[in-house]
């Protein structure tokens, strides 16, 4: 038996009732003490009436905000977490109902890490239509080191943080992520963060699973990625890469935020 809570914050813009399906899973986890935060950025009504029906729910906190971004979203969950441990999804995922017990037994086995990453795998989908963003977590192992890093990266719709080595860190950078100046790579930046500004270490867990469904498909049209209706003006990840600029910063010695707000 788990005997110490777990949150999992959802961030969510714009998404409708496909953030009823993603909350659910996480409140089906067989977890005894978990902990369930949204922060919802949507400029309508949709997302919060479609989980009236969940706010009942005394394990959920559900928070309008008028913020945008991500990353900005992640920082306000991970500031009302009152957890040791925050996990990580997205707003189009539905997560295995053991996903908080496995990602929590990870830190147990490893007090060093401060981040974990877990496979995300897509649902069906037509391929030629668009993609789907997942990552495949090819065995377990735990990164001591930035080299090692390119060997084992991970996305932010699985992954979890001990809360307060990333606060110190100033939590996730706001210039990085969906929403933000630079549209991806909050999470790689976090995790490379953890390993040269704390000495601490992170993990990826082969056998923990988000599943994304086809709501989580984006199409690309006239060299504009579209995901759901927004349109952002960045191609699809190549390698899920995209935390190789931030290297040259980080070995300079800035392992902060671009800009702390």
């Amino acid at each position: 038996m788990f005997a110490e809570p777990i949150t999992a914050v959802i961030a969510t813009r714009d998404r409708g009732k496909a953030i009823d399906a993603a909350a659910q899973s996480i409140l089906a986890n067989r977890h005894p003490a978990l902990r369930l935060v949204v922060v919802d950025q949507s400029r309508d009504d949709a997302s919060e009436s479609a989980l009236l029906g969940l706010r009942s729910d005394p394990r959920l906190t559900y928070l309008r905000s008028d913020t945008i971004g991500l990353s900005r979203a992640r920082n306000i969950g991970l500031r009302l977490a009152e957890t040791e441990l925050v996990a990580f999804t997205d707003d189009d995922c539905e997560v295995s109902h053991d996903w908080l017990q496995k990602l929590q037994s990870v830190f147990e086995q490893h007090p060093e890490v401060a981040v974990v990453f877990c496979s995300v795998r897509p649902g069906p989908h037509d391929q030629t239509v668009g993609f789907i963003p997942s990552y495949e977590c090819r065995g377990t192992r735990v990164i001591h080191t930035i080299a090692e890093k390119p060997r084992a990266r991970g996305i932010g719709a699985g992954m979890a943080v001990r809360r307060q080595p990333v606060l110190v860190l100033g939590g996730f950078d706001e210039q990085l992520g969906a929403g933000a100046r630079f549209p991806a790579g909050e999470d790689g930046d976090i995790a490379v963060r953890s390993l040269i500004g704390r000495g601490m270490r992170q993990a990826i867990a082969r056998r923990l699973l988000v599943i994304r469904p086809r709501t989580g498909l984006r199409i690309v049209r006239g060299g504009a990625l579209r995901a759901h209706g927004r349109s952002h003006a960045s191609p699809p990840p190549a390698g899920h890469g995209s935390w190789r600029p931030l290297l040259a910063r980080l070995r300079a010695g800035n392992r902060r935020p671009l800009r702390s707000r």
